[in-house]
């Protein structure tokens, strides 16, 4: 016993020196089969289990509230399909929880509200549609897009009575875009954490207040076009479509971004690599040859711009940019590669939850030879890091210093979530939210027979 708990007690102390752990027992009629973490307006965070119900067989949604010394259960919220939580929003007074459901092959979905006091709820009718894209979540709002390749459908929801149509067809110059969401698929992109790689995806939608982008790169045409459009339904005349050509003749690879009114296209052909800026509104745009610029920031694994550029151009490998925005309001371009095959990008990290929990019951149904290593039994890797920064001011003109404070702050998600993970062996069903400067992990411990919430500082 005292071989196993030396190095649980290790790896529980590399995490944090202050840690808080709370716990609360299921009655026993549930059996888990998945749970989901959120932050919540006030910078609390809530949790939410997927159980099933031996005495009525409803599946059951189990709301627990986390108080600031215990966790408390909420009114139960029972279901005949088994709901998967899709994404989420909350204003001060509720949680909307955006529920997917597999039923008889068909995807359908509904938003629960879950009042984060009392635990009353409201359901709303069932959205039934079989061309779902993808989804993009926001602070206050969740947007569903749907397409059949031929129009759009956006369903802008804020509360379960609040649903809001936008329908939008395109015009002649935009039909073939259109036809693309159906090829090649919709990536939505997060900007509202720190973006690290971002998607790799042709066809990418990003989303502001009042503005839905939907980009696609053509790499045969040597091509980007970005369709903006409004969701404000009486400006559906402002629908702009503009294709920006990159203009090199042996184009090898490409990426692009798009940020706050810029669109960024970082493009590598035989013999030039360059990153183009566009201005969306005014059409300017900015050439900036990466032979040229001022490295401000190279990862541990960098080796030299000509070995960086050669493999951002192999087949094996796909190039990114992305845009973040420091606390002085300048531009921190950060440029990468990653492995076409095994790359996947997750615009909200409860996506990586999810897949864990079905990768690990997936691997405990598997048959198993010889000894099992309980803390080897993780989802997470990590990678080298070959990627480099640098810095631009708002003319879009270079800053040689050091790599300043982004707004949303850069923490390896992915290795500290890998610490906690192999301190806990017996933890099932996991799931996490980070919220400032911690990490709420919430989890069932198989030993004790408990859900537990373990809370640590980042910093």
């Amino acid at each position: 016993m005292k071989l196993v708990l030396i190095p649980i007690l290790f790896l529980f102390v590399s995490v944090s020196p202050n840690p808080r752990l709370r716990s609360i027992e299921l009655p026993k009629n549930y059996k888990i089969k998945s749970s989901f973490s959120c932050e919540l307006k006030s910078k609390s965070n809530f949790h939410i289990i997927i159980a099933k119900n031996k005495l009525n067989k409803k599946f059951t949604i189990l709301p627990v509230k986390a108080d600031e010394d215990h966790l408390k259960l909420l009114k139960s919220i029972d279901f005949d399909i088994m709901p998967s939580v899709l994404s989420y929003h909350n204003n001060d007074k509720s949680l909307f929880l955006i529920l997917s459901f597999i039923n008889k092959k068909e995807k359908e979905f509904q938003v629960l509200d879950i009042d984060i006091s009392s635990g009353d709820f409201i359901k709303s009718d069932i959205i039934k549609n079989p061309y779902f894209k993808t989804v993009i979540a926001k602070k206050h709002e969740n947007l569903l897009l749907f397409s059949n390749g031929e129009d759009l459908l956006i369903k802008r929801i804020k509360t379960t009575d609040n649903i809001e149509d936008i329908f939008v067809t395109p015009s002649d110059k935009s039909r073939g875009f259109f036809r693309h969401f159906n090829e090649f698929g919709l990536s939505s992109v997060n900007t509202d954490e720190f973006v690290a790689n971002g998607s790799v995806k042709r066809v990418k939608a990003y989303c502001n207040d009042e503005e839905l982008l939907i980009t696609n790169d053509n790499l045969l045409g040597g091509y980007s076009t970005v369709l903006k459009l409004p969701l404000n339904g009486s400006d559906f005349d402002k629908v702009s479509h503009t294709r920006f050509d990159i203009k090199l003749t042996k184009l090898k690879s490409m990426a692009s971004f798009y940020d706050n009114g810029q669109f960024y296209q970082l493009c590598f052909d035989k013999e030039i690599s360059t990153v183009l800026v566009h201005d969306i509104n005014s059409k300017n745009n900015k050439r900036i040859d990466l032979d040229k610029i001022s490295i401000n920031y190279k990862a541990k694994d960098f080796n030299t711009l000509k070995t960086f550029i050669k493999k951002c151009k192999s087949a094996v490998n796909t190039p990114t940019i992305t845009i973040n925005t420091t606390t002085q309001g300048n531009k921190l371009v950060r440029i990468d590669h990653v492995d076409s095959d095994n790359y996947r990008y997750n615009n909200n990290w409860f996506f990586h939850d999810m897949f864990f929990q079905r990768h690990q019951q997936m691997f405990n149904t598997q048959p198993k030879f010889g000894p099992i290593n309980e803390y080897n039994n993780h989802f997470f890797t990590l990678d080298k890091e070959y990627y480099f920064e640098f810095l631009l001011d708002v003319n879009l003109n270079e800053i040689s210093e050091e790599t300043q404070e982004t707004v949303y702050p850069k923490t390896d998600k992915d290795k500290f979530i890998k610490k906690v993970k192999n301190s806990k062996p017996f933890a099932k069903f996991e799931s996490h939210v980070f919220i400032d400067f911690s990490l709420y992990y919430f989890y069932f411990d198989e030993i004790a027979k408990k859900l537990f919430l373990y809370e640590t500082p980042i910093k």
